[in-house]
């Protein structure tokens, strides 16, 4: 996990660095960066945080998270048809 951080600490202090008109070449190591981010600090901690319950808690959490993402794709779906 340190990895992780310390390569998002680069790809803050690159993009910090990069000049206002850099093309996609320059902006590629930062997002690079920033995308492992995730696969080298979020995804551990959360293989941590939920080592502790028990699959029938996991999957019922884990249907909760899928009931209100659909109810909030719903709600934006019918915001966007009433505006």
């Amino acid at each position: 996990m340190i990895a992780g951080l310390l390569l998002m600490a680069a790809a803050a202090w690159w993009f910090s660095r990069m000049q206002p008109g850099a093309g996609p070449p320059a902006l590629a190591w930062g997002l690079v960066g920033k995308g492992l981010f995730g696969m080298l600090v979020i995804i551990p901690i959360a293989g941590l945080t939920f080592r502790a319950l028990s699959g029938d808690a996991f999957a019922h959490g884990y249907r909760l998270i899928a009931v209100l993402a659909l109810g909030a794709a719903a709600f934006l779906l019918a915001q966007r048809h009433l505006a």
